[in-house]
């Protein structure tokens, strides 16, 4: 969207100032992040796909957590995400673990104000909605567990498409939504395309109206199920592994209910068992 130069810098000095703000002392240091998943997880994690890719090899299988575990079971372990080859750049993984979440959270930053422009907002107002979205707490706090800022980032930019295939869908539109679908798979948070599905049927709803069956909300829907279809596909080399391999984990197979719809799921005797009742 076009804005005047003014209006253009001081929203980048802003978004920049605060990113220096927050994250300078990280990346002019050399130091990283430490807390929670950022330090204990995703940065060892990271490193060993990085180390495997260099020495070229795909990292499939890694034999440093318990007896070994299949990575690409594993979404969060993101290795065909395209914004890793950051990592090929001739600085040390501690700066580019940080560049890795300063990037996504000034992608964010990019796609609120590309999305609000094209709500007709004024340059400033998309501006004070990218500060907001990008630093504010649920997603600023995201840098300890880094998928989910990966998802964060590229919401933004999967709303503007989708609202696109509502209001005139085009090929471009179809094509570019399903790749913003795949990247947010394929960098480890695929929970934020089930959201955006959400938001998909709440569109249609609104774009429809009275008239649920009318051509025009006819021929949204069908671009919008295209691009997820075509999303499918372009990130079924992590869907497919990860599909597989669910049914084996820690959180699908368990001794005691964990929640109400454990509980409800589990037949009467045996959830009444394990809860601590006797079983006549």
């Amino acid at each position: 969207p076009r804005a005047n130069g003014v209006s253009h810098w001081l929203a980048c000095g802003i978004i920049l100032g605060l990113t220096q703000l927050l994250f300078g002392t990280a990346v002019w240091r050399n130091e990283v992040f430490a807390f929670r998943d950022a330090g204990l997880f995703y940065y060892p994690l990271f490193q060993w796909t990085t180390w495997e890719w260099g020495a070229g090899r795909i990292p499939l299988w890694n034999p440093y957590e318990g007896w070994g575990t299949p990575v690409l079971a594993d979404a969060t372990s993101s290795v065909f995400y395209p914004g890793k080859l950051l990592f090929i750049l001739p600085l040390s993984f501690a700066r580019l673990f940080v560049l890795y979440a300063v990037f996504h959270l000034l992608l964010g930053a990019a796609g609120t104000v590309w999305l609000t422009r094209r709500w007709n907002a004024s340059y400033p107002a998309a501006t004070i909605a990218a500060v907001a979205y990008a630093f504010g707490g649920s997603v600023l706090f995201q840098y300890t567990n880094i998928v989910f800022l990966v998802g964060a980032a590229w919401l933004p930019w999967g709303v503007l498409w989708l609202w696109q295939l509502l209001v005139q869908p085009t090929w471009r539109a179809i094509f570019t939504l399903s790749a913003v679908l795949a990247l947010m798979v394929l960098g480890g948070d695929p929970q934020m395309v089930v959201h955006l599905a959400f938001v998909a049927v709440i569109g249609l709803f609104a774009r429809s109206r009275r008239h649920w069956f009318d051509r025009r909300t006819q021929h949204s829907l069908t671009a919008i199920a295209a691009a997820f279809v075509f999303a499918f596909g372009l990130s079924a080399v992590q869907i497919l592994p990860s599909a597989a391999y669910l049914p084996r984990t820690d959180r699908a197979v368990y001794e005691r209910p964990r929640t109400i719809y454990e509980v409800i799921a589990t037949p009467d005797d045996a959830a009444a068992g394990l809860c601590g009742v006797p079983v006549a």
